[in-house]
């Protein structure tokens, strides 16, 4: 996993030496109830919620196979000075 971090935002990298994601199935690893396990294995709907939820905060996040073997996922996130909260919040 790596960190890293910039004036506007900051972001997380990480990925594994699995077999990854086959690439014709990329385009729809954010759709909900997604999955390539077997029925009654998995719901389909981590990637949907993570990336809901990354959305949400105005972020970004992407996914990709990284060569022959392996995913890669980077999440990036903006830096926001004023939350709207006062100091007693």
């Amino acid at each position: 996993m790596m960190h890293y971090s910039q004036v506007s935002g900051c972001g997380y990298r990480f990925g594994d030496n699995g077999p990854g994601i086959r690439k014709a199935d990329l385009p729809k690893v954010f759709d909900p109830f997604f999955t390539t396990k077997e029925p009654g294995k998995g719901t389909g709907l981590g990637l949907f919620v993570s990336h809901t939820i990354i959305e949400s905060f105005s972020g970004r996040m992407r996914i990709g196979t990284t060569g022959e073997k392996g995913t890669e996922v980077v999440i990036e996130l903006p830096l926001k000075k004023n939350l709207g909260l006062r100091k007693n919040e």
